[in-house]
């Protein structure tokens, strides 16, 4: 080989070691700076913290009862359940299930015969365990 190449690859080995003495030193620091400008209080999407809409329309005819849930925006979990309830306690666990509602659209129930008229429909997260709406009748 030729002395300018050997020379060549000299100046360019101590120029990469150089360069990687220095990544060494500044991306440790880069690295804890990223980790203490992550924010510590969570960001909500503002999907999450809008209301979900829902509107609730009960008709009472000769024929039976009919309760109609109309979902306007995606739900916060999966699958709903659709619940009656009397006004004095609005507990889950003695309403009266009547299906379930799993996204957005239009769900017609045909309501049981009950001793009378319930108070309140139950919007019940199933999974959580808890009512995510109420809606007087």
């Amino acid at each position: 080989m030729e002395k300018q190449q050997i020379l060549m690859i000299l100046t360019q080995r101590k120029r990469h070691l150089y360069l990687w003495g220095v990544f060494a030193m500044i991306l440790p620091v880069l690295f804890v700076l990223a980790i203490l400008v992550i924010p510590q209080e969570k960001i909500e999407s503002p999907q999450a913290s809008s209301p979900e809409k829902i509107t609730i329309n009960y008709s009472h005819t000769p024929q039976g009862s009919l309760l109609e849930v109309n979902i306007l925006q995606p739900l916060s979990v999966p699958g709903c359940l659709v619940l009656l309830s009397d006004d004095k306690t609005r507990n889950p666990e003695t309403a009266v299930t009547v299906g379930e509602v799993s996204g957005m659209g239009s769900y017609q129930f045909q309501l049981p015969t009950l001793e009378s008229t319930p108070g309140y429909v139950l919007i019940f997260n199933p999974f959580n365990q808890v009512v995510t709406h109420q809606f007087p009748i």
